[in-house]
């Protein structure tokens, strides 16, 4: 018996950076208590067992982005948005250079074959 492949989603990828127009009052932290850096991805509140029980990703999980490689949820959306997936860049030109991307996104299993 084979492992079950991870569910994929197609999302809307766009990029935020540090920026009050772009974040709350807060701008280094990020919705789950920790800074932001490089690898850190927030989820539209509907792909989130904190927001919505029956979501598909919690706070500190990994997640792979077609095509750019491993994330960790940290960090979640405004409300407005679903199915939507943002990645933290350092700056504000590459954010808004990194446009708006549909892409899949999919859960990264906890070691499945237990070693």
């Amino acid at each position: 018996m084979g492992l079950a492949s991870p569910p994929i989603y197609a999302v809307t990828v766009t990029a935020y950076s540090s920026h009050e127009g772009q974040c709350d009052s807060t701008p280094h932290l990020t919705a789950s208590g920790t800074r932001v850096r490089q690898g850190v991805i927030a989820l539209s509140r509907d792909l989130l067992r904190h927001f919505n029980p029956a979501a598909p990703f919690s706070w500190g999980d990994r997640v792979h982005v077609e095509g750019l490689g491993e994330f960790i949820v940290e960090d979640t959306m405004n409300r407005r948005h679903q199915l939507r997936a943002d990645i933290w860049l350092p700056d504000e030109a590459s954010a808004i250079a990194w446009g708006v991307r549909e892409l899949t996104l999919s859960p990264v299993p906890d070691n499945p074959l237990g070693l």
